[in-house]
């Protein structure tokens, strides 16, 4: 289903990774993290109330543009937690945040109109001082400092143009000097555009920046994966792993490529190693189906 099309009843978690555009491990991330919940209720539940309605997928699309802009879900899912504190009579939603700077990642649209902190301090709106600044525009201001093209990188990324993005960001890289995250929003960016060659660049320049940023190491997987460079890919998904032991989607990842690779003892270890991480997840049937597929 292309994005954009007229949603109607209710989408699969496959689905709704096409309709994204994103990978199927990434909507499960969101799942598991409880920020997207199928059928509206949580994640306990979910098996009664599969799929994905309209509320879930708009906010799915707020979730993505927050990742793109290099905001981590778990940032994220702090940020809805503080909101919630100081908000106790709304629930707050992913589609109410947007993407802050350096200091705050992530800030509050609120029902007004303006911005605050997910603490509940109010912030001047930089995305409206920078509404008129669009892909033409960034061409032209060469002499604005590096932090300032990284947040310009994050609103073109917000608003789907992904040129800009690249632009700005790759104006931050040169006048700021290298940083793990603006090679990692450069690294999204470009995968966005289908250059996944170009995105393994950069997010192999983030984590030799950071080789503690296990997201950029799976992302490398991923983009490793689509540039048809699967054993690469599984370097870079181990990698991640030891990182961070307890980080689910390497594993699955892994598990699908070596099923690809027809090396079914590796998978059938990455698919028992997933489940053992996230055994209470729509994707841990998946998990499942695939690990049981296995002969032997």
């Amino acid at each position: 289903m292309p994005e954009g099309a007229p949603l109607t009843g209710r989408l699969t978690a496959v689905q709704l990774a096409d309709v994204l555009n994103v990978s199927a491990a990434r909507i499960r991330t969101w799942v598991r993290l409880g920020l997207l919940h199928p059928g509206g209720v949580p994640i306990a539940t979910a098996r009664k109330h599969a799929g994905f309605g309209f509320a879930e997928v708009a906010r799915a699309r707020a979730v993505h543009r927050l990742t793109l802009a290099g905001v981590r879900p778990a940032k994220i899912r702090a940020a809805l937690e503080r909101v919630r504190e100081w908000l106790p009579e709304t629930e707050p939603s992913a589609a109410a945040l947007e993407v802050g700077g350096e200091a705050a990642p992530v800030l509050v649209r609120l029902p007004g109109g303006g911005l605050a902190e997910p603490s509940g301090q109010l912030r001047f709106d930089f995305d409206e001082a920078a509404s008129a600044v669009g892909r033409g525009s960034l061409r032209q201001l060469a002499e604005r400092p590096a932090d300032e093209w990284f947040e310009l990188g994050v609103v073109a990324e917000q608003r789907g143009d992904f040129e800009a993005a690249v632009d700005a960001y790759e104006r931050a890289l040169l006048g700021g000097g290298p940083d793990p995250q603006i090679a990692f929003n450069l690294g999204n960016a470009l995968f966005a555009l289908e250059r996944p060659g170009e995105a393994a660049q950069r997010y192999r320049q983030a984590v030799e920046l950071d080789p503690g940023y296990a997201q950029a190491w799976n992302n490398l997987g991923n983009a490793l994966a689509e540039h048809a460079q699967p054993r690469d890919a599984l370097m870079a998904y181990a990698r991640a792993l030891t990182v961070d032991a307890a980080y689910a989607d390497p594993h699955f990842n892994l598990a699908e490529t070596h099923q690809q690779l027809g090396q079914l003892g590796a998978a059938r270890k990455h698919w028992s190693a997933y489940l053992a991480l996230d055994g209470d997840s729509p994707w841990a049937a998946m998990a499942r189906e695939r690990l049981a597929s296995l002969p032997g």
